[in-house]
């Protein structure tokens, strides 16, 4: 071995010592610690295998990880110990050196030997010279910079190499041994994260599926567990704060199959951890946490609406949606809010359409829940509703809060007349009701009626209703013209007046409702010319045929009696035939009092002033039928009174049967024979007064296309007005047409009775076929569609001519019919004094029964139609109706044939004069006056004359 001289002197050898020393040291302590790894591992593998079977506590695990950490810092102490501190002495050192490397032989050992001769004080110095030059000459063979490399452990790399590949085997196992490796793991390295133990059955909270869920305060949510392995029979959920403030509550979860368990948390009022487990908690899942949203959210909302104290309606509560508000204005809303928190101090903002805006208190309730709310406000304009709620911490609501408001009105009362319906005359011996209907939204408070005679205002008569008042009321008074002293040719007037009960009240007044009076006989002269002796008999076949339903009614009656009589004769009567034979006599007694009113009406109607002179002898009749009836009523009465014997009650209905039906055959002859006879008779003088009418117009027609004469060219104006003239030609014509058919039919119908009137009408049925009147009438409207001014004149000129012609034979008519009525009267009636043709004449109907006359009435009181030139109706006297013998006379029938019940009558209308046929006609009429107001025309008729005035050349 050489060397260089430095190295070669005795402080060099030491010094190399002391340096392979520390790098022995160090290198031993660092092969402990590399051989300590296994160990360290071994116990952490021991450690998890012992947690996953003990399933340690978190203070368990973390103290078994303190005790690895320990050991692992105890022997890092010892390592560093020995490094330091344990470091061999120089021949010990030289020893080992020379162990490991024998080419060293035993050179440092001697080479120490000799250095401690040369420092030994009991040698002679010879020696001790002799000695350092022997350590001298050792030192030379020996390369001190090597020691250090001979001091290092040999099998270091190859420890080191074992504890690399040890770690990573053990951070391989992780990995290899998949997630529940891992968690058990990381159990021991993080003892209080969140990782459950190891377990056959893998538990995982899947709804919600992370922490990121937040529940609104106070409700409740569903948990779902997902079970995996192993699959338990039950599990629990295990809720606690997240901050610790509340020991933990334990849910059982049901389950739902295929290892899926669900529970329900309510009442969520704080953060919650959720942990699921089996009951032995031998499994868990693992943690995971609820946030809870604490801004206050409204659940229920209540709205009280208290009506103005005036109105008297209750308060009502209802739930409130924020849907809107309406309420009257005055009304107190009282809001109450209730909230999923506890709620503090808010309050409750009106927003007016109009003004500024009103903020009151939204109050907890006093004594109350500690989650609702009041607020109180009374409304007076629309607008909207903002509420502020606040929790007690002051938190605002999650979401804002609005409503509309909708503030109404107090409307004004409403008052109308029902009676009387319109504008009348009234005769003056007639008392009349007025009524009135009066209607608030609210109530009425007062209701006035104030009438007037002439200029002089009378008393008014009022009605005023305590506290609230009905919101619908009716008024009736009944009035007098008398006791109002009216006379004929006054106007009495009445209008009336509604206050509600509004503290600012309204008031609503009616139209003005005018009566004009008129004396009986004024009523008497408008009804003859509104109504026809067809229509004044229905009020007596009215009274005849309840009379002979009555009669029959008795009949049945008194047949049932007999046959009970006779089951009497033969045997007591059974408890069945008993029952019968007493609801024999309630029907009888209920028989009596309608045969009772009948008389009371037929006296009635007997004391009202005729219409006609010849119903004096017929009152007559009914007014005797009426007593008779009485009579008969209090006799069959007398005669069931007590406890009669089935025969006894036979023998007295049969007897009021007789008389029931002779008091019909009376009728029959003293009254309804002589009114059909009359009706026909009547019929036949409206024909002619009919054709005298159409001939007053067709005069007018004739004058009024005089100017067109001689005027070949006719201006817009005038063309316009021979077009109106047109339709009322075209009326004429129809209206000549349906007369023919007319005439004949009422000839027939009165041939029985009237034979020389009779045939006087066909005469003048005959003579306007002949004349082809009609046709004439159809022609001049055809010219006068055409602007033919001339020729119209020319055509409406002949046909008046040709009409005038037969007047001399409608005054011959007329003649024969008041001379044939006459001995009619006096023959059947005992009595021909009075004026009856002309009253007979006097009519203006000219078809009973339709529009245009006298109008339907009611009880008999009141008779609409209207007076010459007036739009007004008619108060007082008798009703008017379509009787029997007025249907068969409308019908065509005449007045021997009632089952007809069709008021039409036929008449024809020609397109042409090669094209004749039937059409029904309703025969209307309104009152013509001295001009001949011509009659009104059903719906065929007008179409074909819209279809002439359409095509003016259609005939051609």
């Amino acid at each position: 071995m050489s060397s260089s001289p430095k190295h070669r002197n005795r402080s060099s050898v030491l010094e190399a010592l002391r340096h392979a020393a520390s790098t022995f040291a160090s290198h031993r302590a660092l092969v402990l610690l590399l051989r300590s790894v296994k160990y360290v591992l071994a116990a952490f593998l021991l450690i998890c295998l012992a947690d996953a079977l003990a399933h340690f506590a978190t203070g368990t695990r973390l103290g078994l990880v303190v005790a690895i950490g320990s050991g692992i810092l105890l022997l890092a102490l010892i390592g560093l110990g020995i490094a330091c501190f344990a470091r061999p002495k120089a021949g010990k050192m030289a020893t080992i050196l020379e162990r490991r490397d024998p080419n060293l032989g035993s050179k440092l050992t001697n080479i120490l030997e000799l250095h401690d001769q040369t420092t030994c004080d009991t040698l002679d110095p010879l020696t001790r010279d002799l000695a350092r030059q022997a350590v001298a000459d050792a030192t030379r063979d020996i390369d001190t910079s090597q020691l250090r490399q001979v001091a290092r452990a040999p099998f270091l790399k190859k420890e080191f190499r074992k504890a690399l590949i040890l770690l990573g085997i053990f951070a391989a196992l992780p990995l290899l041994l998949g997630e529940p490796g891992r968690r058990q793991f990381l159990r021991l390295l993080h003892p209080y994260g969140d990782y459950p133990p190891l377990s056959f059955t893998w538990l995982d909270i899947t709804r919600p599926n992370d922490d990121a869920l937040t529940v609104v305060y106070g409700e409740d949510t569903r948990i779902e567990v997902t079970a995996k392995g192993h699959l338990p029979k039950e599990l629990v959920l295990t809720t606690e704060p997240s901050d610790g403030s509340a020991p933990p509550r334990r849910l059982p979860m049901t389950t739902k199959g295929d290892g899926i368990f669900v529970t329900v948390v309510e009442n969520i009022e704080q953060p919650l951890r959720l942990t699921a487990t089996t009951p032995n908690e031998r499994s868990r899942s693992k943690h995971r946490y609820l946030s809870v949203l604490l801004n206050p959210r409204i659940e229920k909302a209540w709205l009280t609406i208290t009506p103005p104290p005036y109105t008297g309606l209750p308060a009502v509560e209802r739930p409130f949606r924020f849907d809107g508000v309406q309420a009257l204005e005055g009304s107190l809303l009282t809001f109450r809010l209730q909230s999923n928190r506890p709620l503090g101090n808010g309050s409750l903002r009106s927003i007016p359409t109009e003004g500024a805006l009103a903020e009151t208190p939204l109050r907890p309730v006093a004594d109350g829940q500690a989650n609702e709310a009041l607020a109180d406000l009374t409304v007076a304009q629309s607008g909207r509703l903002h509420f502020d709620v606040r929790d007690e911490q002051g938190r605002e609501a999650e979401d804002a809060i609005s409503s509309s408001l909708t503030v109404s009105q107090d409307l004004p009362p409403a008052i109308s007349f029902l009676n009387p319906t319109q504008d009348s005359f009234i005769v003056s011996s007639h008392s009349f009701e007025v009524e009135l209907a009066a209607s608030d939204d609210y109530g009425v408070r007062t209701i006035r009626l104030l009438p007037a005679v002439n200029d002089a205002h009378l008393a008014e008569l009022e009605e005023t209703y305590p506290e609230i008042g009905p919101r619908r009321a009716t008024f009736k008074r009944l009035v007098n013209l008398q006791d109002l002293g009216a006379r004929p040719g006054d106007v009495v007037t009445f209008f009336a007046e509604a206050i509600d009960n509004c503290p600012e009240p309204h008031l609503t007044r009616t139209k003005m409702r005018r009566l004009e009076v008129i004396s009986p006989e004024q009523y008497q002269d408008y009804l003859r010319k509104e109504a026809t002796v067809a229509q004044v008999a229905a009020s007596y076949e009215e009274m005849l045929a309840r009379l002979d339903s009555a009669a029959q009614r008795q009949q049945e009656i008194a047949d049932a009696m007999e046959d009970l009589a006779q089951r009497a004769q033969d045997a007591p009567l059974s408890e069945e035939d008993q029952e019968k034979l007493d609801s024999l006599r309630e029907s009888q007694n209920q028989l009596n009092e309608e045969i009772r009113d009948l008389a009371t009406e037929m006296e009635s109607f007997a004391d009202q002033t005729p219409i006609y002179d010849f119903e004096e002898q017929m009152q007559e009749a009914m007014n005797q039928m009426a007593q008779e009836l009485r009579e008969s009523v209090e006799k069959n009465e007398q005669s069931n009174a007590g406890n009669p014997s089935p025969a006894d009650s036979a023998e007295a209905a049969r007897e009021q049967e007789e008389k029931l039906s002779r008091q019909r055959q009376q009728g029959q002859e003293q009254v309804e024979q002589p009114l059909e006879d009359l009706a026909a008779l009547h019929e036949l003088i409206n024909d002619v007064s009919e054709f005298q009418a159409l001939y007053e117009e067709q005069k007018t027609l004739s004058e009024q296309t005089a100017r067109f004469e001689n005027q070949p060219n006719l201006s817009s104006a005038d063309r316009l007005s021979l077009n109106e003239m047109a339709g009322r030609q075209r009326e004429v014509a129809s209206r000549l047409q349906n007369l023919q058919e007319e005439l004949r039919n009422h000839a027939d119908a009165a041939e029985e009775n009237f034979p020389k009137a009779a045939q006087s009408a066909r005469d003048l049925a005959g003579a306007i076929d002949q004349a082809n009147m009609p046709g004439l009438g159809r022609a001049s409207s055809q010219s006068m569609l055409q602007g033919k001014g001339e020729e119209s004149h020319d055509q409406a000129t002949r046909l008046k001519n040709e009409m005038e012609r037969l007047m001399s034979q409608c005054s011959s008519c007329q003649g024969e019919g008041q001379s044939e009525l006459d001995n009619y009267l006096q023959l059947f009636m005992g009595n021909s004094q009075g004026n009856n043709f002309q009253q007979m004449m006097d009519s203006l109907c000219f078809n009973p029964g339709q529009q245009g006359g006298a109008g339907m009435g009611q009880g008999g009181s009141l008779a609409l139609g209207s007076l010459p030139g007036q739009q007004m109706g008619l108060m007082g006297g008798r009703s008017l109706m379509m009787g029997p013998i007025a249907r068969a006379l409308a019908s065509g029938q005449g007045a021997r044939h009632r089952s007809g019940s069709s008021g039409d009558s036929i008449a024809k209308v020609d397109a042409s004069k090669a094209e004749q046929g039937k059409t029904a006609s309703t025969r209307q009429s309104t009152t013509p006056e001295s001009q001949g107001l011509l009659q009104e025309y059903e719906n065929l008729t007008e179409a074909y004359f819209r279809t002439l005035t359409t095509s003016p050349d259609s005939s051609q």
